[in-house]
């Protein structure tokens, strides 16, 4: 969507439930605005929610990639426990 095509939206919404769900959002690799947008979409039907086939490679890159890291982590840290 380009920038002139869009439009902002004001909303009220408690200040830890707005930090939550940017947080999340960045989490997964998205954006709190995106999200917004897609579910308006969704609401209006003009666009099919989502399938398991699209989101599931998202997951499955996300969930490699911590575990990557998290490998990386211990491995760092049982090397320094060990003195290596």
């Amino acid at each position: 969507m380009a920038a002139r095509d869009s439009n902002q939206l004001n909303i009220r919404v408690e200040e830890e439930i707005k930090k939550e769900f940017i947080q999340k959002a960045k989490a997964d690799g998205t954006s709190a605005t995106e999200l917004l947008v897609t579910y308006m979409k969704q609401y209006l039907g003009k666009q099919p929610k989502s399938s398991e086939e699209e989101w599931l490679p998202k997951l499955e890159e996300k969930l490699e990639e911590r575990l990557a890291s998290f490998e990386k982590e211990m491995l760092t840290r049982l090397q320094t426990a060990l003195g290596e």
